[in-house]
């Protein structure tokens, strides 16, 4: 917002009803614009533009009463009135311009000099002015057809120091509309809409005053500035969450914070969410929707607490929660995302996760083999269904102690691992139904059969048997690679139920009686 003091000249007893008119309009509405923004207590942006419509409303009412032609003693008080209200819209203005660009800045030095200075010299001319009258000559000339009120020496000292925050307002403006995010510069152009009026009110003021005319139109640009705050501040929300928003957010704080407007729109993001924006690839998150900026994110909604855990990349664990940030008076104006990274717990969860199931895979597991071992076979037959048909066929190497003493252990567990592979084939049909190969220990072994009957699993034994009949095993011995031809013995259980136990009793039963038949055999366990 640009603001300057009107110049000193004559004040005309019969001035424009009009302009008069036109003044008090414009006077009611800075005034009307200002409780409005003042009823929503949105923050330091806000604060600013109350500042700026205070100042406009006594700017505006000093000059509807200077059109009146008034005494000495009232043209002395308008127009100090006039030069404050100068003043307040001037440096609302300039920190209006620096707030609206980044809602987290502090005044430094030269934001300090700039709103102290320029109050300071203007507000201590204006007080001493009835000692010095340096600033304004409180004697009127009688000058027909009117009078005319004196500007004294150091009046255009006055208004230099009140438009020095006035150019730097529209400096900062016309360079924020270019730097700033995209989201912010509807705000920005707005208020340079109103700085521009203003100016140009100032211009078109001081080119119609002549020495005995006094023309002050600079209350219409104000009105025009004022309308631009209804339009903007009012009607579109501008500033309505982002300083409510950055005075709950902390910008060292090690989560990362994204605040939307009630639409879903991202409006703020703290340093922590620009490192997480960062490392997903994502750039200008402000002023596009949330689904856009983070789609892996379900949209947030109007309540506290709600939450949630993501992993949008690898390695990358987020532990999300969102909540209603409400204005004052308790109406939501936006959504908090909290996106906290929790990467390191649950990748050490997963770890241990991942180390218990290796421990139960090998407490499960005969490590030589890789099949299941006894305790892995009452696990598997523990998940079968109640009811069902089930089989156990035991098999058991003939003379398998022979094969250790003759070629060593190591080649006993080459004959041990190419029988696990024939039992692993023998089963790989009935996976689907839960069977499974296991060692139970030394040289014996099982097939849990879900699904069969006892001439089934037969079936099933008997092909194991023809196979490692028919086969040889290279096997490592002292005299190097030796080809074994091994049989082995069988014997056949089955019923209904999931109780191993009593399967595995008959089945061990059969398998001796096939030993005692003479080994290579298979016998079946009838109930």
């Amino acid at each position: 917002m640009i603001s300057a003091v009107p110049a000193g000249g004559r004040c005309t007893r019969g001035a424009s009803a009009v302009l008069w008119t036109a003044v008090l309009l414009a006077c009611a509405l800075c005034c009307a614009t200002g409780v409005a923004v003042a009823a929503r207590r949105g923050g330091r942006a806000m604060r600013c533009v109350v500042a700026q419509m205070t100042g406009a409303a006594a700017w505006s009412a000093a000059a509807a009463v200077l059109s009146t032609a008034p005494g000495p003693s009232t043209v002395t008080a308008a127009r100090i009135v006039t030069t404050a209200g100068a003043l307040a819209v001037a440096c609302g203005g300039y920190w209006l311009s620096r707030v609206a660009q980044d809602p987290h800045r502090r005044p430094d030095r030269g934001d300090l000099a700039v709103l102290v200075v320029a109050p300071v010299i203007t507000m201590g001319m204006l007080l001493t002015n009835p000692w010095h009258q340096l600033a304004y000559v409180d004697q009127l000339i009688d000058s027909p057809p009117g009078v005319r009120w004196g500007d004294g020496p150091l009046y255009p000292l006055l208004l230099a120091v009140i438009g020095v925050p006035a150019v730097l307002t529209l400096v900062h403006l016309g360079r924020g509309i270019t730097s700033s995010p995209a989201h912010y510069r509807p705000h920005l152009r707005r208020i340079l809409i109103g700085g521009v009026a203003v100016s140009l009110s100032i211009v078109a003021s001081m080119a119609t005053t002549s020495r005995w005319h006094h023309s002050d139109l600079v209350p219409l640009g104000l009105a025009v500035a004022a309308l631009a705050f209804v339009h903007g501040v009012l009607r579109n929300h501008h500033f309505a969450v982002v300083p409510l928003a950055r005075s709950q957010v902390v910008e060292d704080l090690p989560d990362a914070v994204l605040v939307t407007d009630t639409r879903g729109v991202v409006l703020d993001v703290n340093g922590s969410c620009r490192t997480l924006l960062t490392r997903l690839a994502v750039a200008d998150a402000i002023g596009r929707p949330l689904h856009e900026v983070l789609p892996f994110l379900a949209p947030p909604h109007e309540g506290a607490g709600a939450r949630g855990e993501v992993s949008p990349a690898p390695g990358l664990h987020l532990d999300v929660r969102s909540s209603t940030i409400r204005s004052p008076r308790g109406a939501p104006v936006g959504h908090a995302v909290l996106l906290r990274d929790v990467s390191a717990v649950v990748e050490r969860q997963m770890a241990a996760e991942r180390t218990s199931e290796r421990l139960a895979q090998e407490v499960s597991l005969d490590p030589l083999t890789g099949l299941l071992n006894r305790r892995g076979l009452h696990a598997a037959a523990s998940a079968l269904p109640e009811g069902g048909q089930l089989a156990v066929v035991i098999v058991d190497l003939d003379h398998f102690k022979a094969v250790n003493d003759e070629h060593g252990h190591e080649a006993g567990d080459a004959v041990l691992r190419a029988l696990s592979a024939l039992l692993l084939d023998a089963v790989l049909p009935h996976l689907d139904r839960g069977a499974a190969a296991t060692r139970l220990g030394g040289e014996e072994f099982a097939l849990l059969l879900p699904g069969l009957d006892a001439d089934g699993a037969t079936a099933v034994g008997q092909r194991v048997l023809s196979t490692l009949r028919s086969t040889t095993t290279p096997v490592p011995s002292l005299g190097g690679t030796v080809h074994l031809r091994v049989t082995a013995s069988a014997g056949v259980a089955a019923g209904t139920g999931r109780d191993v136990s009593e399967l595995l009793r008959r089945a061990d039963a059969a398998l001796y009686r096939a030993k005692g038949q003479g080994r290579d055999a298979l016998s079946v366990a009838y109930p």
